[in-house]
């Protein structure tokens, strides 16, 4: 041991830290408590020699062997030569030689160890001394020769030395086993400031006792809390739980057989607080399960809480970490002497030898401690009892857990001792609380303790008191515990009636209590025999059912709803401010399924709404879609539909809920009951449907949309199962449900707003949409029921576009300025313009925003306003010049737009809308190297300076344009020469040919081809989404009533026209025989029957419906296997 932490021992013994051992010299003139060398003092490190790596190697052959009770080999090493140390400690323990043989018991080892000449002073890591460990291990041998070589040791404490610096040579080598040392020393408990008499009395080892009192132990010799050795007595031996070996494990709890319930499995917590001495039971253990429990002070990093079992009804319990003993103590049962009578006579033989019983604390603001009446209650002893009561022990005093010896003996069943305390008592004493303000009735009706329940109320105990902290009777504790037997003997009590319905400091009363449990048959009691009122309202204003659905079982909603009193309570609506909600308002918003179908059945109304705040008037489905639980959306709707269309404080329905809030399956179940996609909304200024928030917020939105559109369409099948053979045969018939695609809350009957969803959408996955055969047929069948109205429309653009270019052809090309048919044509082309521009009108308002994003859109504006410019500049302007450059883009946009109107059929569409779409990319490639036209237009620009064709930045640019096709290297240079200037020349010609017209224009040429068939793709997605753009324009021309009103018409009229222009909701479809479905869209439609399902990636509730499926398959081969072997 190092100078400073020797001499701080040697000052602790009284003794000079300069004065030598009293055991004296060690072999070779070395002793573990000598000073530091030389290098030491000088600041470096103490080297290790290798004679000290030697000493160390015997300390720990000479440790190993203490340890296995190796005399012969203790001998051997004791006398090698160069030697080793006969005090050598282990370095992760500090345990010497001397603490292991006491703590072993093992004389003959010691005796050689102490002829040795060993340091009997040396203190472990724990502060103990090798006689502390022999007191603990009962060795009456090593303590008497401990004593005899010091006899000044025997009022030692255990002291906790600090850290410390030892030198090389005086403890074990790196290489010893410490684990070894460890385990013998961790198994002794002893705490800091007892002596040897303390240790020996707390494990009721009467010999060690007797033989510390012969030496002169002081028995007044107080530990660090004030205590004797007559205080301790037994303490340990008769409160210490057995539990496996070196391992954390979960606190002591009764067995089975102590519970009068046979159906309550396991201990509860109240039980296993109640069944710990060393546990303190605080007024958390009695809240509501509910409140979570908070942390306790004497909680340390080291302790861990008890195992959860599945439904727990109290707060889990944080119980300290203890060990076992792997070698234990021989105390008076390992020599076959009862421990009861150890303890009387170590008691008898302290208090002779003049201990006093300590005045203990009675004070409820302090704690107490351990005192050996505890441990007489603890071994049952009730001699030791009545010998320490005789002797002045308080019965009002509380030990270190706060009880009173009254709770102490109740808390740990303690029968006979319970009996001995209550008849000392005085009157009204059997109601006294402990520190934590529970009586010891309370703590009986707790542990489930039918013994100590029974003889309390026999002897008068009141089951009126209430808990200091949690307010609660012992009512309100027994249904916690939900054991009927229990309660229903409480109840017999006289005076029960006044305290039924007394609320604890949470509020509850004890029915409310009772609705906790799984059970409900201490619900049943409590109504029916004790009367309770089911009508008390929680503090927050909700009922008894708004607490059992949040805090109960399904039995117990079930019978409680079943009760007529509970009738008018179904549908009420709690204040604001516990949430503004019915019951079944929160079994939906925790997506109870069994809870909200109980109620429903019970009467609860479906389309009641909570309170405006702060739940913002919503019904049970809005709650249920809110937070994606599908099971309680379909239990609701199975009930009621109509809910489907209530609206909450914002205007918002069940299914604007679930896609706000991203989910998507939820959605589709709605939308399969009749909710409607279409539904419009206003979400932050702007008018958005259902679609578009699902669009927005719903992952993977376009998989479940696809899934949704397949579920619509009905094929024939044979047991359940889709007949695939059956679809080949002529009289096969495919039933197309549009239901899904029309707005059903469209006042004015339009069928395509779901459609306009998806075309205003920005996604193009989404887009993909229209291509499903449903939409496809859809839009077929919809384009035969109004092309018509295309027709005249058309040929609107198509009398404008030719009246136009007669016009211009008649005054710019033959210059015919005033032949009568030039106003004809005049009139004609600027009549026809007008239904136009009130077409684009209607279509702008109608899409808004969206109208800017169309190509097609700018291309009306040119055309319109460029026609417009021409038919009227002509009648006011006499200079015709500017006139025919407007002329020049009226007639191309007028005939480029009919090139688009045409595409409106399906024999055009596909490739002008290719066409439309590789122009797009080729535009878009030419813009990213606009920066490479540009160098090589200044670069030629003034290489040429000036010179034609390259005159002007104009003509730079746009020769430099017409090369990529066109080349002209004769033109450019038309003469051989071999100066500087026709070289740079020609080295810009020949990068512009390589950078230009080879790598940059087959890039574009590539890029804007590069997929065919993906190509053909977005040309026939692009063409239904004008072709659905077109139908919606149409379908609000036709639908609007302004316009129905300048064609007067007779009702019968009017009613033909809107079945003319409408769409039956269910669609039959032939694909064997000839009908007026296109034949490409009868392929898709067998296509996506034959293979409806796309290949989807595992989620997370995949992987657990294929756990399930697996898991039932082999529980189903090991009950027939089980079976087979019965056989």
């Amino acid at each position: 041991m190092c100078a400073e932490w020797s001499n701080r021992f040697a000052w602790g013994r009284g003794r000079n830290p300069s004065s030598s051992s009293e055991s004296g010299s060690v072999r070779s003139g070395r002793h573990p408590s000598g000073s530091s060398n030389s290098s030491a003092s000088l600041g470096r490190p103490n080297w290790k020699r290798p004679d000290d790596r030697k000493r160390e190697r015997l300390n720990s052959e000479l440790l190993s062997a203490v340890c296995r009770s190796d005399l012969f080999k203790v001998r051997r090493l004791l006398k090698e030569e160069n030697g080793l140390n006969p005090s050598a400690y282990c370095s992760q323990s500090k345990a010497s030689t001397p603490h292991i043989a006491a703590i072993n018991g093992d004389i003959d080892i010691l005796k050689v160890l102490v002829e040795a000449g060993v340091d009997l002073e040396w203190r472990d890591s724990d502060g103990r001394l090798p006689l502390h460990l022999a007191a603990w291990a009962g060795s009456s041998q090593c303590t008497d020769l401990i004593l005899q070589r010091k006899p000044a040791l025997i009022n030692s404490k255990v002291m906790i030395p600090g850290s410390c610096q030892c030198n090389p040579g005086e403890g074990c080598g790196w290489e010893h086993n410490h684990q070894e040392v460890s385990d013998l020393m961790y198994s002794v408990n002893t705490e800091e400031g007892v002596t040897a008499l303390h240790v020996a009395s707390m494990h009721c080892q009467q010999g060690i006792v007797e033989l510390l009192l012969q030496r002169g132990a002081n028995v007044q010799e107080m530990d660090r809390m004030g205590r004797t050795a007559l205080d301790v007595a037994g303490v340990e031996s008769c409160t210490q739980q057995p539990v496996p070996s070196m391992f954390p494990s979960a606190p002591y709890t009764p067995s089975s057989d102590n519970y009068i319930d046979g159906g309550n499995v396991g201990p509860t917590a109240y039980s296993s607080a109640m069944n710990n001495s060393n546990v303190v039971m605080t007024s958390a253990f009695f809240r509501p399960p509910s409140e979570p429990s908070t942390p306790k002070p004497w909680t340390s990093s080291q302790q861990r809480s008890i195992p959860k079992k599945e439904g727990p009804l109290f707060p889990q319990l944080e119980m300290p970490k203890t060990y076992s003993i792997p070698l234990d103590p021989v105390g008076m049962d390992g020599v076959g002497v009862n421990i009861n009578k150890a303890l009387h006579d170590i008691v008898s033989k302290l208090m002779s030898s003049g201990a006093k019983i300590a005045e203990e604390q009675t004070d409820s603001t302090q704690m107490g401690s351990s005192s050996a009446l505890q441990s007489a209650i603890a071994s049952d002893d009730v001699s030791v009892m009545e010998l320490l009561l005789d002797s002045g022990a308080s019965l009002r005093a509380f030990n270190g857990d706060g009880d009173t010896p009254l709770h102490y003996a109740v808390r740990r069943r303690k029968f006979g001792a319970l009996k001995v305390i209550v008849e000392r008592l005085k009157e009204g004493e059997i109601d006294l609380k402990n520190k934590y303000g529970y009586t010891a009735l309370h703590v009986a009706v707790a542990i489930e303790w039918p013994e100590g329940v029974g003889f309390l109320l026999e002897s008068r105990a009141s089951v009126k008191i209430k808990t200091d902290g949690d307010g609660e009777t012992v009512y309100h504790i027994a249904a916690k515990l939900g054991n009927p037997k229990l309660m229903e003997e409480i109840l017999l009590v006289e005076g029960s009636s006044e305290v039924i319905n007394e609320k604890d400091s949470d509020g509850l009363t004890p029915l409310l209590c009772a609705v906790q449990r799984p059970s409900d048959v201490v619900v049943v009691q409590l109504i029916k025999t004790a009367k309770a009122d089911v009508g008390v309202l929680l503090k927050d204003g909700s009922n008894i059912l708004h607490y059992a659905v949040s805090e109960s079982d399904a039995s117990v909603l079930s019978y409680l709803t079943s009760l007529p009193s509970c009738k008018r309570l179904i549908n009420e609506v709690s204040p604001p401010e516990s949430n503004g909600m019915a019951p079944l308002h929160v079994a939906a918003e925790n997506g109870n399924v069994d809870f909200t179908e109980i109620l429903l059945k019970a009467g609860a109304n479906p389309n009641l709404h909570t309170t405006n705040d702060p739940k913002g008037k919503m019904t049970a489905l809005h709650l249920a879609a809110k937070n994606g639980f599908r099971r309680t959306v379909e239990v609701i709707l199975k009930y009621d539909t109509c809910s489907l269309n209530s609206e909450n404080k914002y205007g918002w329905k069940p299914l604007h809920t679930a896609c706000a809030y991203g989910h998507g399956k939820t959605a589709i179940v709605l939308i399969k009951k009749g909710a409607d996609l279409s539904d419009e909304i206003e979400f932050h200024g702007t008018t958005k449907t259902a679609f578009d928030l699902m669009a927005v917020n719903v992952p993977r939105s376009s998989e479940l949309l696809e899934g949704l559109l397949d579920s619509y369409i009905e094929v024939p099948t044979r047991k359940g199962v889709r007949d695939m053979k059956f679809l080949y045969n002529p009289s096969c018939a495919i039933t197309l449900n549009f239901e899904v695609l029309l707005s059903t809350n469209d006042p004015s009957g339009r069928q395509l707003t779901f459609l306009n969803s998806i075309v205003n959408s920005n996604s193009a996955e989404l887009k993909e949409l229209l291509l499903h055969p449903l939409i496809e047929i859809f839009l077929h069948i919809k384009w035969e029921k109004l092309w018509k109205f295309f027709a005249i429309l058309l040929f609107f653009y198509l009398l404008h576009t030719l009246a136009l270019t007669a016009y211009c052809a008649v005054i710019f090309i033959a210059h015919y300025q005033n032949i009568p048919g030039r106003a004809i044509l005049q009139l004609t082309f600027l009549s026809s313009l007008v239904p136009i521009v009130l077409a684009e009108a209607m279509q702008f308002l109608r899409q808004h925003r969206q109208y800017w994003k169309d190509h097609e859109s700018w291309l009306k504006l040119l055309m319109i306003l460029t026609s417009g410019t021409v038919g009227y500049g002509t009648l006011f302007a006499e200079d015709t010049e500017w006139i025919r450059h407007f002329s020049s883009f009226a007639i191309l946009s007028s005939w480029i737009e009919l090139l688009f109107l045409a595409s409106r059929f399906k024999y055009w569409g596909l490739d002008v809308l290719m066409f439309e779409k590789v122009i797009e990319n080729v535009l878009t490639v030419l813009s990213k190297f606009m920066f490479l036209f540009l160098g090589f237009m200044f670069a030629l620009m003034i290489h040429f300076e000036g010179a034609k064709p390259f005159t002007n930045v104009f003509d730079s640019f746009f020769q430099s344009v017409v090369m990529v096709v066109e080349l002209n290297y004769g033109g450019m240079f038309p003469e051989s020469s071999a100066d500087i200037n026709a070289l740079i020349g020609r080295f810009i010609y020949v990068c512009y040919m390589v950078f230009v017209a080879l790598a940059m224009m087959n890039l574009t040429v590539g890029l804007a081809v590069s997929d065919i068939a993906a190509l053909e793709k977005q040309g026939r997605v692009e063409n239904l989404v004008k072709r659905t753009s077109f139908l919606s324009f149409l379908e609000t021309l036709v639908y609007n009533d302004r316009v129905a009103r300048c064609f007067p018409a007779p009702r019968a009229d009017k009613s033909r026209s809107h079945s003319f222009r409408s769409i039956d909701a269910v669609y039959t479809v032939y694909p064997n025989k000839p009908g007026v479905l296109p034949l490409y869209l009868k392929s898709a439609l067998l296509l996506k029957v034959q293979d409806p399902e796309k290949t989807e990636s595992l989620t997370t509730e995949h992987f657990d419906d294929i756990i399930k499926e697996v898991t039932n398959k082999v529980e189903k081969i090991s009950q027939e296997l089980a079976a087979l072997q019965k056989k």
